[in-house]
């Protein structure tokens, strides 16, 4: 057993200047601030020498728990921890061979969706830079990539799909000579907002402006992409909700040390938006088709959303206790076009039963959910399942009108028996 730990716990990123980690530092602190407790901030510039060595410091520090987004996928490295009883919470990568918490997102789907949109754009040649390739984000964004230009019958041309070290100096170099070549791409696909910079930096050191001349598209939405002239494509991640979760389930475990959810629970089984954010505790009473009802502590039942995304560690039936991890999330009822020239009439009952009305852009469907921007600019994930009303089919850049009724969606579930 270890000495009495500190009022501290340890993070682990590889590059704070990244606005993905920004983003998600900010969120575990805010979390950590909640719970009187202060965080330890390690850069570890992706190199697994220097992440050993503030491991080695975080253990000395006497830790009270730690998040890390691994240099390495290997489980050697947060072994000492482990054996000295120290919570670890993975988070963006997983750590192979560990019995640990983890948050993620489907990084394969996303890059392969955002490379489906190229192609449809008409792009024949596409240039795609991503992070290092023993690191499990880049290279799943790399078969991502690859997937969706087998599926559509394109050859992959091996000097159009590069692994970089993850910069701006790397991401303008590799696209400065694609665009000196006489076969330069008519697109380039970035794999996170540091190599995006770049790109754009080599774009217009070339003279060519967006999208007139050539496509740039990249993960994780910026302040400052929104200024660069022509836009850019970008798939956004809920950088803060993940942070959050990750925080909340290293609290959860530091509380209560048996494993959380059932192992392999993250978010690459469930939406991006369904990150576990809360656990419940209590007796399942009955089930209600797609939903479960239970009775927490307190007396209160409540509804959850189960659906085949959520994680079922066994059968159950009225009676059992379990614990259940949710998210909440919007879910759609009823669906329309906002245009004041188009008129499409939906149930009543339904449009009745709504709690929200929300009006805005669709910019993105994410297998179950459509992903919209509000009139005040923030996003919104909302379920669309079999029960949703739609009238007419919507694609990216249409304006909605959307009915919707908040719903906690089950993530993962196990008997506490």
């Amino acid at each position: 057993m270890r000495n009495q730990s500190s009022r501290m716990i340890g993070l682990l990123i590889s590059d704070i200047r990244n606005p993905f980690f920004t983003a998600i530092a900010r969120a575990i602190e805010d979390v950590a601030n909640q719970h009187e407790m202060s965080v330890f901030l390690c850069n570890t510039d992706e190199a697994p020498d220097k992440e050993d060595i503030y491991l080695e410091s975080l253990l000395e520090e006497r830790v009270a728990g730690v998040i890390l987004s691994p240099a390495r996928e290997g489980a050697d490295s947060i072994q000492l921890l482990l054996e000295n009883n120290i919570p670890v919470v993975a988070v963006d990568r997983r750590i192979v061979g560990a019995h640990i918490d983890g948050v993620f997102c489907d990084n394969h789907v996303s890059a392969q969706m955002l490379t489906a949109h190229l192609i449809e754009a008409g792009c024949q040649r596409i240039g795609a830079i991503f992070g290092l390739k023993h690191s499990m984000t880049g290279r799943e964004r790399m078969e991502g990539y690859l997937t969706a230009l087998a599926q559509a019958g394109m050859t992959t041309d091996p000097t159009l799909a590069i692994y970089v070290h993850p910069s701006e100096p790397e991401g303008e170099k590799i696209v400065s000579a694609w665009l000196a070549s006489p076969h330069r791409p008519d697109a380039i696909l970035t794999g996170n907002s540091r190599l995006t910079i770049g790109a754009l930096n080599a774009i217009a050191a070339a003279g060519l402006l967006i999208p007139r001349d050539i496509i740039l598209a990249g993960f994780d939405e910026t302040a400052w992409m929104r200024h660069a002239a022509g836009g850019i494509t970008v798939i956004s991640q809920p950088t803060y909700e993940i942070g959050r979760a990750a925080a909340e389930l290293l609290f959860l475990r530091m509380a209560d040390p048996t494993p959380a959810l059932p192992q392999g629970t993250s978010a690459r089984h469930a939406p991006s938006s369904a990150i576990p954010s809360m656990k419940v505790d209590g007796e399942l009473v009955k089930v209600e088709g797609r939903y479960y009802v239970i009775k927490d502590a307190h007396g209160k039942e409540m509804y959850l959303l189960v659906t085949p995304d959520t994680e079922l560690a066994g059968p159950f039936k009225p009676g059992d206790r379990i614990e259940v991890w949710t998210s909440p999330i919007e879910h759609a009822i009823a669906i329309r076009a906002d245009y004041p020239d188009l008129d499409a009439d939906l149930d009543t009952e339904r449009v009745e039963a709504a709690t929200h009305i929300l009006k805005g852009k669709l910019t993105g469907i994410e297998g179950k959910y459509y992903v919209m921007v509000g009139a005040d600019g923030k996003e919104i994930r909302l379920l669309v399942n079999q029960n949703t009303e739609l009238a007419g089919e919507f694609r990216p850049g249409d304006q909605i009108e959307v009915f919707t009724s908040p719903v906690e969606y089950a993530v993962a579930i196990k008997s506490t028996k």
